[in-house]
């Protein structure tokens, strides 16, 4: 039985093509920079990001995965901070996929479940909230819902050249 959160592919426009590798590696695979970023509290603040995207065979199962190392610095109240993370992400279906975190923890959570609503649109739904994203050429834009803390952020990505 798949958990509750998994995310339903009724509604995903007919016109969309399937995830396929050749539409991965068009919309999303590169190296990204954080171009802007905005979140619901004055507390909290980015001041720099960088995202590299690539594809990978998995050792063990033989599947495609798409590793994502994202670094960034933040000010939280006055003090600067530096953190990073690296997930994976494994197509499930058609229009469906997961992400998980390399190192996670029981509070973070173990697993998100991502669709594809639309030609270059992406949600994935997790305890820790919601994530919707958006390409569109060489830029990525991203609506993040933390519930754990009740923060909203926007932030704007812009593809560079390796």
């Amino acid at each position: 039985m798949a958990p509750d959160n998994i995310i339903n592919d009724d509604d995903i426009e007919e016109t969309s093509p399937p995830c396929s590798e050749e539409t991965i590696a068009a919309v999303f695979l590169g190296h990204w920079i954080l171009v802007d970023s905005k979140i619901s509290t004055p507390l909290i603040s980015f001041k720099s990001g960088e995202m590299i995207v690539k594809h990978q065979k998995n050792e063990e199962t033989g599947e495609d995965e798409y590793v994502t190392d994202t670094k960034w610095t933040m000010r939280l109240c006055c003090f600067p901070y530096r953190g990073s993370s690296t997930s994976i992400t494994r197509l499930t279906g058609k229009d469906t996929f997961t992400v998980q975190n390399k190192k996670t923890n029981l509070v973070d959570g173990l697993v998100d479940y991502g669709r594809r609503e639309g030609n270059n649109k992406f949600k994935t739904v997790g305890k820790k909230g919601t994530n919707e994203v958006e390409y569109q050429g060489d830029r990525c834009h991203m609506k993040i819902t933390d519930a754990r803390y009740s923060l909203y952020i926007t932030q704007e990505w812009k593809r560079v050249a390796s």
